[in-house]
């Protein structure tokens, strides 16, 4: 998708590569970051996407495919004169900000300033530290809007001192304040504003006094603050150093307030007490089976309802170049994402914070600017354990939309199906009041059938698991 909201330098997708079309001010940046020995260290690091300014001959063919697409949504004129192009590496996965666990947003604020430090030294800057400039390469993040680069400009603060504390800060130190996921604290543009965390927090915090005064700092006035050109050495020197201490307490505070483990309902889950080995086992074995006759079909492994990822380990003897556990559980994800034991490939693994209820819903401007989870994965195998008796019963959506919802991913499913006569989903229907709805393994097939050219029962794990394959979508 085009990415126009900033005339300066936009991103811009043509014939399967992407591409920033930059004007002069944002050009003179990227050379002079391209330029520097800091760029080398960056990409060897995977801090930031790599790129390179196409030549004159490739931009003058370039420009009018690129501007054609873009139909001049950003309301400007654009002439070839004024901008040059340049390629950028393709992103592996998007996943955006309100996918994100505690973990994931206290990483890429972290990144934002580590890369602001770095870029300063070289005389650029970062202009707009918004979370959605920020993805993952498995589960370390790097700097996807290079547009964001510009230069340095010396003022005691921070051109984006209030974005950052919106979009990071703030929703790290309600979480840590009150024990809940940040992402129920962040609006339709993945930030917090400093006056609803001060109401949040309220007087009786916690929290150090000074983060108080540094969040009424970054309320707006409503008036233009202006800048004043420093012309004497000595002043310079101090505002140099007033600017550097500012960047360095949000560092100090980032650290502090990202340390709290959350307490969510499946953070325990792991050990699977519940199973026996034989039907750990067994699960094992159909997965195995069912990812070997899938060889060569796909590259992508989605692991749905994935918690641990135990199951996906099973990839890595397997030609998969990535794996998409999705679960709704943040906590679990933190804990996988960031534990020593885990088998998972922290580069190949992305975690995703979602619902397979939400997983095919688009979002933003004209509910399209965001493009849903199922067609950013693109082509895949799917892996759906023990999760439909939750999204039907628990949930309470019909098993029809549950079935549809699983048949948006683009490839073949393998699913485990706790039937209606097991201890758990007894449990689960007793919890809703005059529970009606359809569930039944016999149901479960009969609609997968109209979805699927291929639906076939394969086995049970237990009395009442059982896995069920769906091939060739219709």
């Amino acid at each position: 998708m085009t990415n126009f909201r900033d005339p300066s330098n936009f991103a811009v997708e043509y014939r399967g590569r992407w591409y920033r079309v930059a004007d002069k001010v944002s050009s003179e940046s990227l050379r002079r970051l391209r330029e520097s020995s800091l760029y080398e260290e960056l990409i060897a690091d995977r801090k930031i996407l790599k790129f390179r300014e196409v030549s004159a001959i490739e931009a003058e063919a370039l420009f009018l495919p690129l501007m054609s697409k873009i139909n001049n949504k950003n309301g400007i004129l654009m002439t070839r004169a004024e901008y040059s192009i340049f390629i950028t590496e393709t992103a592996p996965l998007i996943i955006y900000p309100n996918e994100w666990t505690n973990l994931m947003l206290s990483k890429a604020a972290k990144l934002v300033l580590e890369l602001k430090m770095k870029l300063n030294e070289v005389g650029l800057d970062i202009k707009d530290p918004n979370a959605t400039n920020i993805q993952f390469f498995g589960s370390e993040p790097y700097l996807i809007d290079l547009g964001t680069v510009t230069r340095f400009r010396l003022q005691p603060s921070w051109v984006g001192s209030r974005l950052f504390m919106e979009q990071f800060l703030n929703p790290l130190l309600v979480s840590w304040a009150t024990g809940v996921e940040a992402t129920q604290f962040r609006g339709a543009n993945f930030g917090l504003q400093s006056k609803n965390c001060m109401k949040i927090l309220g007087v009786k915090s916690k929290l150090r006094p000074s983060i108080f005064v540094l969040l009424k700092m970054t309320i707006p006035s409503g008036h233009p603050i202006k800048q004043k050109i420093v012309e004497n050495e000595a002043d310079k020197d101090l505002i140099l150093k007033a600017h550097l201490r500012l960047i360095k307490r949000f560092s100090k505070l980032v650290r502090l307030y990202s340390s709290q483990n959350l307490n969510t309902t499946w953070a325990d889950y792991s050990p699977r007490n519940h199973y026996s080995s034989q039907e750990i086992k067994r699960k094992r074995d159909f997965t195995e089976q069912f990812m070997a006759s899938c060889e060569g079909l796909s590259m992508t492994l989605v692991d749905l309802g994935g918690n641990d990822g135990i199951f996906s380990q099973i990839t890595k003897e397997r030609k998969i170049s990535k794996i998409v556990v999705i679960d709704p559980d943040e906590g679990v994800l933190d804990l996988t994402s960031s534990s020593r034991e885990s088998m998972l490939d922290s580069d190949t693994t992305y975690f995703v914070k979602s619902e397979l209820m939400l997983a095919s819903n688009g979002d933003g401007k004209l509910r399209s600017e965001l493009i849903p989870l199922t067609s950013r994965v693109g082509k895949c195998i799917v892996l759906c354990f023990a999760v439909l008796h939750h999204a039907v019963i628990t949930q309470g959506n019909p098993l029809l939309q549950a079935v549809e919802a699983l048949s948006k991913f683009d490839g073949d499913l393998l699913i485990e199906f706790v039937d209606e006569k097991d201890e758990k989903v007894l449990q689960l229907i007793s919890d809703v009041v005059d529970w009606k709805g359809q569930y039944s393994l016999s149901s479960l097939i009969e609609i997968l059938s109209s979805f699927y050219q291929e639906v076939s029962k394969i086995g049970v794990t237990s009395e009442h698991r059982h896995m069920v394959s769906c091939r060739n979508k219709i």
